[in-house]
């Protein structure tokens, strides 16, 4: 009798510190996905998904680059005419199954590309988060190559990195995401800083930058186990960002843009998730 009462109570002990670990903000790092109380948040960058980025050209340009196109305004009119000339005789020889392999290449162009780029962009990511908690541990931490400009910025501008890989969550509009990391700049200024990959900042990173800023400021930072690390809700000390900050680290040179009209982009995000929402959940 003792030993099923001792089971029970261990069992009814396992139960309320599995219903105690669901409680609050998490992170799911193997699946990526944001909880709270157990139920999964809606991603900050999924939300601003909705928002299309202008690559239309860009896609296009890499599929009949398979063809030999070549972009006229970065090549000289003769180069475009060999390349071309080349590439259609090319053509001419080949059979019908070889023809329409060539066309599958065209069309999965742009996935390719953007798989590879994702490659080597997480390597470069990793260097800035990298030289981010380095100098957060006040370590000496310096970028080579076209991420030498990141440094030079920062030695310019920013007093103190406070975060990196800050979670942040909000209830109000049920997201989750992770900033790259958060400065206090040297006008006194705070911001939330996002790496990017890609060739320049889009409108729609500088609106997923709000986001993570509506999040912090309705519940401060966390990190991936829900533990506060900056500014938690007990903090009755108000504070807006004065800046929200892109690094396109696919650039030549990848100088930190900046926006200031922080106002607006926050109500952007909001209408993007309220979009998203409408879209994606809504609508079924």
């Amino acid at each position: 009798m003792s030993k099923i009462k001792n089971t029970l109570e261990a069992e009814s002990i396992k139960r309320v510190e599995e219903a105690e670990s669901e409680q609050g903000y998490r992170f799911d790092e193997k699946n990526h996905v944001h909880t709270l109380d157990g139920k999964p948040l809606i991603g900050t960058s999924t939300a601003v998904g909705i928002i299309a980025k202008p690559l239309t050209w860009w896609a296009s340009g890499l599929a009949v680059g398979v063809f030999g196109w070549m972009n006229p305004k970065t090549t000289p009119k003769e180069v475009a005419l060999e390349r071309a000339t080349n590439a259609l005789e090319a053509i001419k020889g080949l059979g019908v199954e070889e023809y329409q392999g060539l066309l599958q290449k065209a069309y999965k162009a742009h996935s390719e590309k953007l798989e590879t780029s994702a490659e080597s962009g997480t390597d470069m990511h990793a260097l800035l988060e990298t030289f981010v908690k380095d100098r957060m541990a006040g370590k000496e931490a310096h970028l080579e190559g076209n991420l030498k400009s990141f440094e030079e910025w920062t030695d310019k501008n920013v007093g103190q990195f406070l975060w990196s890989e800050g979670h942040c969550y909000s209830e109000k509009l049920w997201v989750g995401g992770i900033s790259d990391c958060g400065a206090l700049l040297k006008d006194k200024s705070l911001a939330v800083i996002d790496f990017k990959s890609s060739k320049e900042a889009y409108t729609s990173q500088f609106i997923q930058c709000a986001g993570y800023g509506i999040q912090m400021k309705e519940n401060g930072v966390f990190d991936k186990y829900g533990k506060s690390i900056f500014l938690s809700p007990t903090n009755t000390t108000k504070f807006s960002f004065g800046a929200y900050i892109v690094v396109p680290f696919g650039a030549k040179d990848p100088t930190p843009c900046v926006k200031r009209n922080v106002e607006e982009l926050e109500t952007a995000f909001v209408h993007a998730c309220e979009l998203y929402k409408f879209v994606n959940i809504n609508q079924k």
